[in-house]
């Protein structure tokens, strides 16, 4: 008994070809996955940074609420003002905040 295998075989080709084209759609997903996972860990890292940075700038900032004199001098070096007292040493520049000119050290508004 002879049988006709060739529909069979071909059948197997056409398997073999899309289980190819299957393999392929994962490594491709795969590559996407991986890509969108790395761009969300850099976006958590830059977040971190920007909460830490916002954390360090309300420390500084309620350090210059309790601590008016140190933490104005210290602001103000930090900054490095156009306009201003510190010390003896005097700035100026044309209009600015409420503080431009004053000696910050005894001159805090409630």
């Amino acid at each position: 008994m002879i049988h006709d295998i060739t529909e069979r075989i071909l059948l197997e080709e056409e398997l073999h070809k899309y289980r190819f084209q299957l393999e392929e759609m994962v490594n491709e997903r795969t590559l996407e996955v991986l890509v969108a996972n790395k761009k969300l860990n850099q976006e958590i890292q830059e977040r971190k940074k920007a909460e830490l940075a916002i954390l360090e700038s309300e420390k500084k900032v309620r350090n210059i609420i309790e601590n008016p004199g140190k933490g104005l001098t210290w602001w103000m070096r930090r900054v490095r003002l156009s306009s201003g007292t510190v010390g003896k040493k005097r700035f100026t520049a044309p209009g600015g905040p409420w503080w431009w000119g004053k000696n910050l050290g005894r001159s805090i508004p409630a």
